[in-house]
């Protein structure tokens, strides 16, 4: 490879690592025997170059409008100012938790619902959280953390809460007159 060659080379990883860290990606996937193959000539790296800022920008704002939502079912009455309290700290904590933005975090309360859990009554909760790309390695920590949340919000033993992970595909999750 000549000098400029290796230069559009380093400018699409340089570019790809920029977009990693702006989006605040995990992980960001270079293929670099790919690229090293692909670049026979100048125009050819130098569209490589701009195919893959494009590439990049598509992923960063994929994996940022990953639309979680968290749906908390109980058997306990919470007031409507309570409520609303409950559902401004349950969102923080799942932007917090998965690393989203809260403005693309959805969460809805069902309060005074009829359940019954190892025979009784006692509060209890059955907690739903959906997301694309919902990492199951992770889900354990999740766990620890919704139940921290609900009994420090609500008292709720750790012990009487279900919780339900889904990893919805993406193509299956609808927003904005279209899916993601």
């Amino acid at each position: 490879m000549d000098m400029e060659l290796i230069f559009c080379y380093r400018l699409v990883i340089i570019t790809a690592l920029l977009f990693q860290s702006m989006a605040g990606l995990s992980k960001c996937l270079i293929e670099y025997n790919f690229l090293q193959q692909v670049f026979l000539t100048e125009e050819h790296a130098l569209c490589l170059h701009y195919q893959s800022v494009a590439k990049f920008t598509y992923a960063a704002n994929k994996g940022e409008r990953d639309m979680p939502y968290l749906k908390v079912t109980t058997n306990l009455d919470i007031s409507e100012s309570d409520r609303s309290e409950f559902l401004k700290q349950a969102s923080d904590t799942v932007s917090q938790m998965l690393s989203k933005p809260e403005r693309y975090v959805l969460v809805e309360v069902c309060t005074g619902q009829n359940l019954s859990m190892s025979g009784t009554t006692d509060p209890v909760a059955y907690v739903e959280l959906k997301s694309i790309g919902l990492p199951e390695k992770k889900t354990s920590g999740f766990s620890s953390d919704l139940c921290k949340f609900l009994q420090d919000a609500l008292g709720l033993d750790p012990e009487r809460v279900y919780i339900e992970f889904t990893d919805i595909p993406r193509h299956l999750w609808g927003w904005n007159n279209g899916t993601f």
